[in-house]
């Protein structure tokens, strides 16, 4: 496999990592090139014994920004440099296979309390675990494919 097809797999599973709803509590799950994390959300959700119902992206819409830089009117989203055109090609190519093969659908963000933001900043790839309203930003950190930072 090429570099550009391991990416785009790696972000596969990352993305869609992202969007999961788990059934069952680990306290971590590690992979070579992958970190689930959990936040104080996820602990509040184990404590009230909500967990396992999970939830959903509302409309099966997952709105994203690429990187954290936003236009004046916070409803475009801006592609920073921190991420080659390549590198944005591959995530938007990522978002469309996973389009492709469920019922979830990427939207660019416009104003939307809860989304995704994309970003390149520390080394490696990780997320957090799932969809919960309360956590307003949902970070997605993938490491650009040059591994520099």
């Amino acid at each position: 496999h090429s570099t550009a097809e391991h990416c785009k797999m790696m972000l596969l599973t990352i993305i869609g990592t992202l969007l999961l709803t788990f059934q069952n509590v680990y306290s971590s799950v590690k992979h070579a090139e992958c970190r689930i994390v959990y936040d104080k959300f996820h602990r509040q959700e184990i404590a009230s014994r909500n967990l396992i119902a999970g939830e959903n992206w509302p409309n099966n819409e997952v709105p994203y920004v690429i990187s954290s830089e936003y236009s004046s009117s916070d409803v475009d989203y801006v592609i920073s440099s921190e991420y080659s055109s390549s590198d944005v090609d591959v995530i938007k190519s990522a978002m469309k296979e996973i389009e492709s093969k469920t019922c979830v659908k990427w939207v660019p963000r416009s104003g939307q309390k809860s989304y995704v933001t994309i970003n390149p900043r520390e080394e490696g790839c990780f997320a957090v675990l799932g969809y919960n309203r309360n956590r307003g930003v949902h970070n997605l950190n993938l490491q650009r494919t040059n591994g520099g930072r």
